[in-house]
């Protein structure tokens, strides 16, 4: 196991390094491949090392037998992704090409995108004061660990905060995805266009994204808001390329965040068992979802044949099974979370839940629809966003966005709603930009 572990990583390293400054330029696929390593790999050679013995989970032996067949699975998929992305390269490289915008005169089309950033945002706030009133003051996590809440009842409160807010997705999409692409376009604004207050404007929404996030207990946001500063650092600062610099800024801010934000909500004893605690968390615990879901299905529980994809608007003649929630029940990691009333749940890569589905022909399937993805974004979509600033901004967006498609299921991003609302919103922007430029 462990030859296979590291040959397969200096494979990877090296059919990447074929891809001119794969390693220097950030990417869709480039910020995958990181967060896919670290959340669903290197854990494997952690877990063999220290002989499936781990701090925070305990002995982890009984599950040997499901942990090598989730290790040679989980192999094959990052061999199939980064094959398919470096023979991509070679075929379309004639195409990438171009250079990014320069610093631009403030036009009336700019000043016009500048008012809809701010109305955007205005709405934004009031979907804020609103979802505070919806759940009410005193029962917001950040609120009650102020108050010294103990670890328990934070946890309920980050559920009830969640899971039990009606509509609570469009909530998330305003107070998350929202905030994320203003980030970025106020940084761009700022950055090509020197529009005063643009700065203020792009700290404000930084902050109140980490109000927001601290507000319902969600840590994983703030990560996400440093990776996109990050990324729209080294895309619209340095045309694509990384430095030391950034990137240790980047791993001191969000370690940081991670011990705030864990001492915050998930308080140990010492902070050596709370640091061990988070790296147990990052390294095996977004791996033992997948032994579960190769255990549950179909042995215990027949494929679901699609019975797990969202039914948006109920325009669908089912009602989607709640896939994440069956494999935290079967595995009996929840427990004590049922008897709280804590709704828990074990999502897993992309390929887990198309596995779920339709055995190994949907792993297949969903290696060549996220294959398609980080393609097209990264050949196809670039070139095109390096001549236009809304675009741009929007392809950081897409970056922290499919990031996620190394920890959760597929489906949402088969019927990708929050996707298109922010491509609408981006087509609204560019569409009263040009309106205003063939006025005047």
């Amino acid at each position: 196991m462990i030859f296979i572990f590291y040959f397969s990583i200096i494979g990877w390293i090296l059919i990447l390094s074929t891809i001119p400054d794969f390693w220097k330029k950030i990417s869709v696929f480039f910020v995958f491949f990181v967060f896919s390593l670290t959340f669903e790999y290197l854990g494997f050679g952690y877990l063999y090392y220290f002989n499936f013995i781990t701090p925070s989970y305990g002995s982890l032996l009984h599950l040997k037998s499901g942990i090598d067949n989730l290790f040679h699975l989980n192999t094959l998929v990052i061999w199939f992704l980064v094959l398919a992305y470096a023979i991509s390269f070679h075929a379309f490289r004639s195409n990438i090409k171009g250079s990014l915008p320069q610093l631009m005169k403030i036009s009336k089309g700019v000043l016009k995108f500048y008012k809809l950033s701010q109305y955007f945002l205005a709405v934004i706030f009031l979907v804020l004061t609103n979802y505070i009133h919806h759940v009410g003051f005193t029962n917001l996590p950040l609120v009650n660990a102020f108050k010294g809440a103990n670890i328990v009842e934070l946890a309920v409160l980050r559920n009830n905060a969640g899971n039990m807010v009606n509509n609570y997705h469009w909530f998330k999409f305003f107070l998350r995805d929202g905030l994320f692409f203003l980030v970025a376009l106020f940084f761009a604004l700022s950055h090509y266009h020197k529009i005063r207050n643009s700065k203020v404007l792009f700290w404000f929404s930084f902050s109140l994204l980490i109000f927001t996030s601290l507000l319902t207990g969600e840590k994983g946001s703030i990560i996400d808001l440093f990776l996109l500063i990050f990324i729209l650092f080294i895309i619209i600062k340095r045309n694509g390329y990384m430095d030391f610099t950034p990137i240790f800024r980047f791993f001191s801010f969000s370690f940081l965040a991670i011990i705030c934000t864990y001492t915050l909500f998930m308080p140990a004893d010492t902070y050596d068992i709370l640091i061990v605690g988070i790296l147990d968390r990052l390294l095996v615990g977004q791996i033992i979802p997948g032994i579960f879901y190769l255990e549950l299905f179909p042995w215990h529980h027949p494929f679901l044949l699609g019975g797990s994809f969202p039914n948006p608007g109920g325009l669908l003649p089912h009602d989607p099974i709640p896939l994440t929630e069956l494999v935290m029940n079967y595995s009996g990691y929840n427990e004590f979370g049922e008897s709280l009333g804590v709704v828990g749940t074990m999502p897993f890569m992309f390929w887990g839940e198309m596995y779920a589905n339709f055995g190994y022909t949907g792993i297949l399937v969903s290696l060549l629809f996220v294959s398609s993805i980080f393609i097209y974004f990264d050949f196809v979509f670039y070139s095109k966003a390096k001549r236009s600033m809304i675009l741009l901004v929007l392809y950081c967006y897409v970056i922290i966005h499919y990031k996620d498609l190394s920890v959760t299921g597929l489906f949402s991003f088969i019927f990708d709603l929050n996707l298109f609302i922010m491509l609408f919103i981006v087509f609204i922007f560019r569409l009263s930009y040009k309106r205003t430029m063939s006025i005047s």
